[in-house]
């Protein structure tokens, strides 16, 4: 992914959210875990999204993650 798509797609989603909303990393399809976003780093001319904590409660993150596009609560699959 591109920067500019990055930032493209962070503008349509938060037009379904709020502006204090979670953004969190989802990692491994086949073992879905998720994690907190620590930072975002340039190093050279690559952006790092370097991975933070798993939230406790809900370390898992859902398959629909790696689809993309917008999704609702009832998507959610562990």
């Amino acid at each position: 992914m591109k920067i500019r798509e990055l930032i493209a797609e962070l503008e349509h989603l938060a037009e379904y959210t709020d502006e204090d909303a979670d953004v969190m990393m989802a990692q491994q399809p086949n073992w879905p875990l998720q994690s907190h976003i620590a930072t975002v780093t340039l190093v050279g001319t690559t952006i790092y999204i370097a991975e933070g904590h798993s939230p406790y409660d809900a370390p898992y993150a859902p398959r629909a993650a790696w689809e993309g596009g917008l999704r609702d609560d009832d998507d959610w699959e562990e």
